[in-house]
């Protein structure tokens, strides 16, 4: 197991970049962002919406909450492989600044599903952004249905739900928001929010399964067999083959530990109890992450989070499914919720959230941070190249220039050069970041 992090939350500056893959101005990355979506696609992490929050003292008040939300039409990519930020420009008609949306990636393609707004309104709308060409287009409700209430089948208004992609459709599940009050609102069970019901603000917690058809951009209600998940808002979840897993979540004031897998060939739920002899089982949360880690598609990984009294958490868990077992990560320790992440090549990326110790301190920390985490070993090819392009870019404030590069040339292949003139250009863009680097390594038995 191995954790990088890198943190910037003081580097405010933005360029956008025209071209994937170009020249990427070294001091480039992203300022704070919480309540985002982060997929992945290729080599590329994408951070779409979420907001930033200024926290302030004023007298007479306990505090000013100034959220600012990050505009859709400029999206960051974070390439893997040379661990570069690009800010990029989009064009169309984009979906309007929004958290706790639900984003997912299809045929290159990212579509985006319900959210809260800045406008102080729970989106109802589906967008579509062309990866390949950057122009958004709103593929729901159609052109002629512009008025209000949609007319159409469509999830009620809501946020922090799960969403996913199974044979090419998306699937949307759970999330938090108004009650349904309309014929054409797809809601199925829910629980209504007793705290809001008293103020005249009627809100909900939602359970059901809502699959979005990306060839007819047309929604439907999935029913479902099995043991049922009660109704929930920011669980953690992922899917992994023909399996979606949840873990979590809030319902009232409870942040709740079941664990539930749907099996996506019947639609199935089953509950996933804990075992006599596991001793081992992670807090209830939400604002977690849960993600595929590792090369045998047989883990999961599941972070940090928000517990039943508020405190941020900072574990790290791994939930094997073949022996259907969870083994914390004691080593491991990053103190965050309500961030986001996803998988590519076997590790998983977790970017920004909340770092403040509890929720009720309101806001004071945000974060820039970028951390990947991995269990599979670094090979001994990698970890060589990574010590020779460490000390040529420490020794050399223009690396691409130093004379130890013509040594190489004499014993090393083509290909093994350009490796590590890869590593070293990662190596000083982070350097120029003067960036914070963590490696841990737990016990072989984790």
């Amino acid at each position: 197991m191995s954790v990088c992090a890198f943190d910037f939350d003081d580097i405010r500056k933005e360029d956008p970049f025209r071209d994937l893959g170009s020249n990427v101005n070294p001091i480039t990355w992203p300022s704070v962002h919480v309540g985002h979506c982060v997929l992945s696609w290729n080599k590329y992490l994408i951070v779409f919406g979420g907001f930033t929050t200024i926290f302030s003292r004023n007298a007479g008040f306990e505090g000013v909450d100034d959220s600012r939300y990050h505009s859709t039409r400029r999206l960051w990519f974070y390439d893997v492989e040379s661990c570069e930020w690009i800010l990029e420009d989009t064009y169309g008609e984009s979906p309007p600044s929004l958290s706790s949306a639900a984003c997912a990636i299809v045929n290159d393609c990212i579509y985006v599903f319900c959210g809260y707004s800045k406008a102080n309104y729970y989106n109802e709308k589906a967008y579509r952004l062309d990866l390949l060409t950057k122009i958004w287009r709103r593929v729901f409700p159609c052109c002629d249905q512009l008025l209000y209430p949609i007319t159409e089948p469509h999830p009620s208004g809501r946020d922090k739900l799960s969403s996913f992609v199974h044979q090419g459709s998306i699937y949307l599940f759970g999330g938090y928001g108004s009650v349904p009050s309309f014929s054409s609102e797809l809601y199925g069970h829910y629980i209504m929010d007793s705290d809001r019901e008293a103020l005249m603000d009627l809100k909900a917690w939602f359970s059901c399964l809502v699959k979005f058809s990306v060839e007819t951009n047309h929604f439907s209600l999935v029913p479902t067999k099995g043991e049922q998940p009660p109704p929930r808002a920011a669980c953690a979840g992922c899917k992994l083959g023909d399996t979606f897993y949840i873990f979590g979540g809030r319902l009232s004031n409870d942040r709740m530990k079941d664990f539930y897998s749907l099996d996506m060939k019947t639609f199935t739920w089953s509950r996933i109890w804990r075992r006599i002899d596991d001793h081992e089982w992670p807090n209830g949360r939400s604002w977690a992450v849960l993600s595929p880690i590792g090369q045998l598609s047989q883990n999961l990984l599941l972070q940090g989070g928000l517990d039943s009294s508020g405190n941020t958490l900072s574990d790290f868990w791994v939930y094997n499914i073949p022996s259907r077992k969870w083994k914390e990560l004691t080593s491991l320790k990053a103190r965050q919720f309500w961030h986001a992440g996803s998988t590519i090549k076997d590790s998983v990326y977790l970017f920004g959230g909340f770092k403040h110790a509890n929720v009720h301190s309101r806001y004071e920390v945000s974060s820039s941070e970028l951390m990947k985490v991995s269990i599979t070993p670094n090979t001994l090819h990698s970890l060589a190249a990574e010590s020779i392009a460490t000390f040529i870019v420490a020794s050399h404030e223009n690396y691409e220039n130093d004379t130890r590069w013509n040594l190489l040339n004499e014993f090393l292949m083509p290909k093994d050069i350009t490796f590590i003139q890869k590593t070293a250009k990662r190596l000083f863009y982070l350097k120029c970041h003067n960036a914070k680097q963590a490696f841990s390594t737990p016990p072989s038995s984790a």
